[in-house]
């Protein structure tokens, strides 16, 4: 791909984001009870900037600007170029710019398009145009006021870049010149020499260059397809040529495939990839002479840019790739090194240190380089920011950490899980759910117990979850809990709790404040007398709330539609004992399986559509005495396959045919009454908990089990979640004992990954 066809594509991508006004702004619900995940679809505003009438004293009139910011301005304290676009719309600029910035071809800007109208930039008067001729005014007005003003409302740098088009092309051409402290870098798409009376134009310009000082400035200006620009504009470039300019660094581009109305992007893009090529990419000369040719180059850009403007986050990245297929790690790694000592506070350096001991397979390296590449994040981005990074950075350490194992202790057998586990808490628990209630960061566990009030164990540094909340209802309910969901129910962006209840009592909404507090709605969820045993949350209606399943003892599960205010009224569908949810054909709905009550197969299909559920002709004869059904991608081809959990007998693996049939496997497994799916090897596949074995998924339909928890009779809790936030998942289990009708909440550490 050439530059051309790269700005095209820049072009497309960064407009598509630029000049939408609304988006698809879901906030995935995801199912805290380890269902399908919700499916949201909120519309909400794409905001890029703001416009803001400027009273101008110089041009005698208002003029209105579009300033766009940076990413992240409002939560830093960086300052940034500006970029003054003169004829173009600000989404369109802002789209490039933003596009380029986030793959760290350009630094990022702030952008100001100002509203002055195309006949000011004239020169001089022309014969005709009323209002032209005002291009003095317009530099004087640039000068003395709009720079001024940004300045003085934003944080900025001192360097200036004008962006320009067709009239306003010619008069920056004049202005760089007349006024080199004001702008020092001009993109000129197309100057319009044509219509001018060029001779006494370049005069104006040539007396400017003559009497400038001599400053550092870059111009790059373009024709396009217009042969009546090529005269005048190669007249232009020749007297640039006899009149040599101390610090102008000037480049011209035909730009052939434009025309003169689409000719201002190409021009920003190819304009702006030139005057930071020095900055985005470094020459490997340099790189491979070291740090002080480095800060040698570093202290040249500073001089040129008149700030120092650093280098690019991603600017040694072709020389790294280069030197790794080339096998020259340790080059890469004493690269890599000087950027974490040149820039000790951004995390993309320690990446890239971790990514060059990786390359050498220098494992025992990189364990502490993604452990410093996780610190130096959390230091030094904001939590919005670094959510976004922090996942990639805990998965490839614990993938280095099981790179650190042997061979030898590879083929001796391992537990997955700490055999013992670590008690949380005791009781007779049907149900938990798992996320991060205080806002900390860590997974927090809701626990719903028949023998004691619901609560909230939390999350501590320590894992000890010393900080114990019981939930407290208006219902003064304090047993017989069966069930519990986490979902921001009420669209306050909070989490809140759906807590199911026995023993005739309806279920209760409590509403979070996002810090781990939580209130009782008031509200009675089912009707009173229904001894409920689960629920499992989704947007099952596609209104962009959650919606709540709650499955009843001996009675059909009720559907409850939720108005996106936390009120929730119970549908008119006859619906079985729904057992499990997630989108069995394909469309992108919830659907459901089902069983009659007492887990008597064969399993119901009902498919969704738009919110309405239709039981299908066929199903699937999972057995009689299945307790639970899930719903698992085990053999990666992007649908849900079908593990049902048999109370007695051996429990069944079936594979998802397409638009809702299902194949019954070899592979069995043990009996139990939960299954839990997840990535618990860090090898790209789903892996099983069922009863009490563990199973690793070994591809083609086939499991291995490698242990047995210590879990007592048949768990009434299974939940695989990073709790200590190690980049693997932990397991949380509760241990029954028939003899004494209570449970032990337990946390079972994933040791794959040590040593």
């Amino acid at each position: 791909m050439n530059r051309h066809q790269f700005a095209t594509v820049l072009f497309a991508v960064g407009l598509a984001v630029a000049t939408s006004s609304h988006a698809i702004g879901a906030r995935q619900q995801a199912d805290k009870t380890g269902q399908a995940p919700a499916r949201v679809a909120e519309a909400t505003d794409i905001v890029i900037g703001k416009s803001l009438t400027f009273q101008s004293t110089v041009l005698a009139q208002p003029v209105r600007l579009d300033i766009a910011l940076p990413p992240g301005y409002d939560a830093g304290q960086e300052h940034y170029p500006v970029l003054f676009a003169f004829q173009n719309t600000l989404a369109g600029v802002f789209g490039i710019v933003d596009a380029m910035g986030r793959a760290a071809a350009v630094p990022r800007m702030i952008v100001v398009s100002a509203g002055v109208p195309g006949e000011m930039f004239a020169l001089y008067p022309r014969e005709g145009v009323a209002g032209s001729g005002g291009g003095p005014q317009v530099l004087e007005f640039l000068r003395r006021e709009l720079e001024p003003f940004i300045d003085a409302t934003y944080r900025t740098v001192p360097y200036r870049i004008v962006l320009s088009h067709s009239a306003s092309a010619l008069f920056s051409l004049w202005a760089m010149f007349s006024a080199p402290d004001a702008i020092q870098a001009v993109l000129a798409a197309g100057p319009m020499f044509a219509e001018y009376d060029y001779v006494r134009v370049a005069g104006m310009i040539e007396r400017a260059l003559a009497s400038r000082a001599a400053r550092s400035q870059f111009l790059f200006f373009t024709q396009g397809n217009q042969p009546e620009l090529t005269r005048d504009l190669a007249a232009f470039r020749e007297m640039l040529r006899a009149r040599p300019a101390a610090g102008l660094v000037w480049e011209f581009d035909p730009e052939p495939m434009s025309n003169h109305n689409s000719l201002g992007i190409r021009t920003l893009h190819d304009g702006l990839w030139k005057l930071y090529a020095d900055w985005s990419v470094l020459p490997e000369t340099i790189a491979s002479a070291g740090g002080p040719a480095i800060r040698a180059h570093r202290k040249a850009l500073a001089g040129r840019f008149g700030y120092d403007i650093g280098l690019s986050p991603l600017a040694d990245n072709y020389v790294r790739a280069k030197w790794t297929a080339e096998g020259n790690h340790d080059a890469v790694v004493a690269l890599a090194r000087f950027g974490c000592e040149e820039w000790p506070k951004d995390h993309r350096r320690r990446l890239q240190l971790a990514f060059a001991f990786e390359g050498a397979s220098r494992w025992k390296d990189a364990v502490p380089a993604w452990e410093a590449a996780i610190a130096v994040l959390k230091a030094n981005v904001p939590e919005q920011g670094w959510q976004n990074f922090l996942p990639l950075y805990e998965r490839r350490l614990a993938e280095a950490r099981l790179k650190t194992v042997t061979p030898k202790e590879r083929e001796e057998p391992r537990e997955v899980f700490d055999s013992q586990g670590r008690l949380l808490t005791e009781g007779r628990i049907f149900a938990i759910a798992t996320d991060d209630l205080d806002g900390d960061g860590r997974p927090d566990i809701a626990v719903s117990d028949y023998l004691n009030p619901a609560r909230v164990l939390f999350n501590d540094a320590s894992l000890q979850f010393t900080r114990v909340v019981t939930l407290k209802t208006t219902a003064e309910m304090v047993d017989s809990g069966h069930g519990v969901a986490i979902a921001d129910f009420n669209g306050d962006k909070r989490l809140d709790l759906f807590l199911v209840y026995n023993e005739g009592r309806p279920s209760r909404l409590l509403f979070g404040d996002g810090k781990g507090g939580f209130t009782d709605s008031g509200r009675a969820i089912g009707a009173p007398g229904l001894n409920g045993t689960s629920v499992r949350v989704a947007d099952v209606d596609a209104d962009g709330d959650v919606d709540a399943f709650v499955t009843y003892y001996q009675e059909r599960a009720r559907l409850y539609l939720n108005d996106g205010k936390g009120s929730f009224t119970v549908s008119d569908q006859a619906l079985d004992n729904a057992v499990t949810l997630g989108d069995l054909d394909g469309d992108g709905d919830v659907d459901l399986l089902s069983l009659a009550p007492g887990g008597a197969g064969p399993a119901s299909i009902w498919l969704n559509t738009k919110g309405r559920f239709s039981q299908q002709e066929r199903t699937i004869d999972v057995g009689q005495d299945v307790a639970v059904i899930g719903l698992v991608d085990v053999d990666g081809d992007g649908d849900f396959d079908l593990v049902a959990v048999a109370r007695s007998a051996s429990s069944t693996l079936w594979e998802n045919a397409g638009r809702g049939s299902f194949r019954k496997l070899a592979q069995t497994f043990e009996p139990g009454t939960r299954v839990a799916a997840g990535d618990i090897d860090l090898d790209g596949d789903q892996d099983l908990v069922i009863g009490t074995g563990v199973y690793l998924n070994a591809g083609g339909g086939r499991f291995d089990k490698v242990q047995t928890l210590n879990l007592g009779n048949l768990p009434t809790v299974l939940l695989l979640v990073d709790i200590d936030k190690d980049g693997d998942l932990d397991l949380v289990a509760a241990r029954g004992s028939r003899e004494t009708g209570k449970t032990q909440l337990l946390l079972f550490a994933n040791t794959l990954r040590r040593p």
